[in-house]
């Protein structure tokens, strides 16, 4: 099974007394989607960081040869 809460509520609406088993294959994809959100998270953060950083090394550049 799927891990939607419609398919849930009806397998226990159908079969009360069966035991709910979620598929590997939804596991590992709901694991990958989550790993995925969270690669794109760091490199957005790394992205901006790293601008920072060149626009104060850029900055410290223009002060230098202003002197």
């Amino acid at each position: 099974m799927d891990f939607s809460d419609s398919m849930f509520s009806i397998a226990k609406q159908c079969f009360p007394k069966a035991t709910i088993v979620i598929d590997c294959f939804h596991i590992v994809q709901r694991l990958c989607e989550g790993l995925e959100e969270m690669r794109l998270r760091f490199k957005r953060l790394a992205v901006t960081e790293s601008r920072k950083e060149a626009a104060a090394f850029a900055q410290n550049e223009d002060r230098k040869a202003k002197q």
